[in-house]
């Protein structure tokens, strides 16, 4: 668990980063750092409306940002799984991408 916390540190840390530059507004910045959380804790990820009741927002809202955080090419993805939304970080391939950005 120790490394878990340590990669959640981590990714908070780049995640406030990216928000101080202009990459991240605080919800899509909010939404990473809960989906990153998700990752390393959960044993399956997020449905939208889990996400949604977490971050008491709409699920327009939701989506929205969750769009916009996808467009801006961070990598998350939604799945369908029956009726259900699952949305997931590859925390992975965001530490590969940011790490040394932000290092």
């Amino acid at each position: 668990i120790e490394q878990q916390v340590a990669a959640l540190n981590e990714i908070l840390t780049v995640i406030n980063l990216l928000h101080d530059d202009g990459v991240l507004k605080k919800r899509e910045g909010d939404i990473m750092f809960l989906l990153a959380q998700n990752y390393l804790f959960a044993d399956e990820p997020f449905s939208m409306k889990e996400l949604s009741e977490t971050l008491k927002v709409s699920w327009s809202t939701e989506k929205a940002s969750i769009d916009e955080i996808i467009r801006k090419g961070f990598p998350v993805t939604v799945s369908q799984e029956g009726k259900t939304k699952r949305i997931r970080l590859n925390v992975k391939g965001f530490l590969d991408e940011y790490r040394e950005k932000y290092e």
